[in-house]
């Protein structure tokens, strides 16, 4: 899974390189008012500190957004997009293209804004770019959702499981911060993990995915877990057995089969199965997932398209349980 580019990813990828060369290559030549297109473009677009009289443009509530596409030199942009490229199909195959667009920003957002909070009070503020704090939030949610898998960290080779990867990085981050004055945003590495680690805890209990993914519809679609009704029956224990997964609920398909108390996984930007749609797959769940004609078509599909690796891990285990039943 690795090394399947998944849409948002591949956006990513193509955003990040293109305005790379373009700034760097294209725009250094040419002149406009006494200046290079490119410091016009890292004046107006590149995170400015607060109160900054060295920036012509100065702060704007947009480069929150837009310093995160601009990167110094090719070993910067390189390091932070091979990160990208290695971590984040997975993230975007489990939560669906528009979550992992809106963590991947909000991590950025977030490494801005605490590295603009923290570096006057050590009396070296700077413009300051790169997808760094979004890519440090991305290391957070891999480890999170993949705690024991193995890393390998360059120059080391050393196999460390993602948790301890994590943590490392985020230590680092702040101890390097505060001692070092090599121009690096160590900060805003930091405060992008922090990011990924609240909306990985607090993201789904807020409004804001649940939104974004009724208003928007693109890439891979994601599905949101609704408990409302296993937390109203099962109390404190439902919600602590909502960290493991769907999974859990297979140990109460048995005591819910004559109760209208059902945790299930649902797709929000489809639309509900009328009566007129039954088929053959009506009344089937697995594991609490509602299965239907279409669902199962659009997984061959994808087993056709690109492959049973394509597959997430829900995918995985509805076909092969189906594929027992039949």
């Amino acid at each position: 899974m690795f090394f399947r580019l998944t849409p948002v990813v591949k956006i990513l990828l193509i955003i990040n390189f293109a305005v790379y060369f373009a700034a760097n290559l294209l725009f250094g030549s040419i002149m406009v008012h006494g200046a290079s297109l490119h410091y016009w473009i890292i004046d107006a677009l590149a995170l400015q500190p607060i109160g900054d009289s060295m920036s012509r443009c100065g702060f704007g509530i947009w480069q929150l957004i837009t310093y995160q596409f601009l990167h110094a030199d090719f070993g910067h942009i390189f390091f932070n997009m091979f990160t990208l490229f290695m971590f984040s199909p997975e993230l975007e195959e489990r939560w669906g293209s528009v979550k992992f667009l809106a963590f991947y920003l909000l991590a950025g957002i977030g490494a801005g804004l605490l590295h603009m909070a923290i570096t006057p009070l050590l009396g070296h503020p700077a413009p300051t770019i790169g997808a760094s704090g979004a890519i440090y939030g991305i290391i957070i949610a891999f480890a999170m959702s993949n705690p024991d898998r193995k890393i390998f960290m360059f120059p080391i080779f050393i196999p460390i499981p993602a948790k301890l990867f994590g943590i490392g990085m985020m230590v680092l981050s702040v101890l390097i911060g505060i001692s070092s004055t090599d121009g690096i945003a160590h900060f805003a590495h930091f405060g992008g993990a922090l990011t990924g680690l609240l909306l990985l805890k607090y993201g789904e209990k807020t409004p804001i995915f649940k939104v974004l993914r009724r208003k928007l519809h693109f890439g891979i679609e994601g599905y949101e877990f609704n408990d409302n009704n296993y937390n109203n029956y099962y109390g404190n224990f439902g919600q602590q057995s909502q960290k493991s997964g769907y999974n859990i609920f297979n140990q109460f398909n048995q005591q819910t089969e004559d109760q209208e108390i059902k945790a299930e996984w649902i797709n929000p930007n489809e639309q509900k199965q009328t009566t007129s749609n039954k088929n053959k797959f009506d009344n089937l769940e697995i594991d609490g997932v509602k299965i239907s004609q279409e669902m199962v078509d659009k997984i061959l599909d994808k087993i056709t398209s690109d492959g049973y690796q394509s597959l997430t891990e829900q995918e995985k285990y509805i076909i092969t349980t189906i594929s027992k039943m039949l």
